[in-house]
């Protein structure tokens, strides 16, 4: 199922619910230094690979939904906003990436009709 297209956030959560996130994070190819390191390094590797990746997915989701949005900020550089997203998102991402995965609570978040975030500053 996923290696026959690119997978889009809810097929990647499905995959994790299924037991498969370790499998998402193999077909990472491995590059550089990682391609040198043990089995097992390697594999820790490409899960914070993955576990950023999922992170990129679910900010994504957020601003297309209109409940995160880029600003620039002359001294911080380009930022998502609203503030204190992240104190929402990663317990979130940390949950769904746990052993055993409980993606529940990013389902949660990524539900349009969701309050769970602060509000975004216009």
């Amino acid at each position: 199922m996923l290696r026959r297209r690119t997978p889009d956030l809810p097929t990647v959560l499905d995959a994790i619910d299924e037991g498969r996130w370790a499998e998402l994070a193999d077909w990472i190819p491995r590059t550089g230094a990682a391609r040198t390191v043990p089995v097992a390094v390697g594999r820790s590797l490409n899960l914070s690979t993955a576990s950023e990746g999922l992170h990129a997915l679910v900010l994504a989701e957020l601003v297309r939904q209109g409940r995160a949005r880029w600003a620039v900020d002359w001294q911080q550089g380009r930022r998502l906003t609203p503030d204190g997203l992240d104190s929402v998102v990663l317990p979130a991402l940390d949950a769904a990436t746990a052993t055993p995965p409980e993606t529940a609570p990013l389902r949660r978040l990524l539900s349009p009709d969701a309050e769970s975030l602060p509000p975004v500053e216009r």
